[in-house]
């Protein structure tokens, strides 16, 4: 059973990567403009940033703590010496992605908005499993395209819930939506596949071990969230379209469950890059 520092730092974690993905995504949203882009409010901006910020202090904090071996440690200078050399880099790329991201809500700005969902995706990429493999460029590349193409499909239920008007702005969403799903899908599973290869160790390893299993069932867990993905493309649009009360509710249920799927995943991957961890 893991200790109380570790799920602390396991709930830190989870936290910084979903404020962190969230404004990612709602870059992609300013950057692809439209409906999407008139669903992104300033003010859910700047929460997300504040909590990725928040949250990533606190991160440090815990892990601080752990290292020290006692909750009074987690300000303790010496330790955080140790700390903070291997997550410099990541603290600022990921804090002007978090400014490029505010900043681009607010002067409604399209480049600004993927200058913020690169910045941020390549920030996942300069600490964890991957930024430790021997050779592993390659490897924190794939964090990197990871991250930013589901950055994207992590935001879906906030900008695609139904807002309840009848000028077609529903559709609109949902239909610019899926037309850019068509490609951020396939660079989250093609970019996932080779990581949870590559991390476990080899394919074998993906259903033998503990870590592999952990990144088999995230994996599971994407799939069934495409497969809703692919209602709301095939099915869901064209109902919003010819009977907008019902295209609603199904949009509801598929975004709710969408929701779940997307926090599960999230923390099983977050559960094996904080407890579990590879066999090398």
């Amino acid at each position: 059973m893991p200790d109380g520092f570790t799920l602390a730092v396991f709930a830190a974690k989870l936290c910084v990567l979903a404020a962190a993905l969230m404004s990612a995504g709602l870059g992609w949203a300013i950057a692809l403009g439209g409906d999407l882009a008139r669903r992104v409010r300033p003010n859910v901006v700047v929460g997300s940033a504040l909590a990725a910020a928040l949250c990533y202090a606190i991160l440090l904090l815990t892990m601080n703590a752990q290292l020290g071996g006692a909750w009074a440690s987690a300000l303790d200078p010496m330790t955080f010496g140790w700390i903070w050399p291997g997550r410099q880099a990541q603290v600022l790329v990921l804090s002007l992605g978090l400014v490029a991201a505010v900043a681009a809500s607010l002067a409604k700005l399209g480049l600004l908005g993927l200058a913020a969902a690169l910045l941020i995706a390549a920030s996942f990429s300069l600490s964890g499993h991957a930024a430790g493999l021997e050779d592993g460029l390659s490897a924190q590349i794939g964090v990197a395209i990871h991250g930013l193409a589901a950055s994207f499909w992590f935001i879906a239920p906030l900008l695609l819930w139904p807002r309840g008007v009848g000028d077609g702005s529903d559709a609109s969403a949902v239909s610019r939506f899926s037309e850019a799903a068509v490609w951020m899908v396939p660079m989250v599973f093609a970019a996932g596949g080779y990581l949870a290869w590559r991390l476990a160790g080899g394919l074998t390893e993906l259903f033998t071990t503990p870590y592999g299993q952990l990144l088999t069932a995230k994996f599971a867990v994407a799939l069934v969230a495409l497969a809703l993905g692919a209602v709301n493309k095939q099915l869901v649009s064209r109902i919003l379209a010819a009977d907008l009360p019902r295209g609603r509710r199904l949009l509801q249920i598929t975004l709710s469950a969408d929701t779940v799927l997307f926090f599960t995943a999230l923390a099983l991957v977050t559960w094996a890059t904080t407890v579990s961890g590879p066999a090398s």
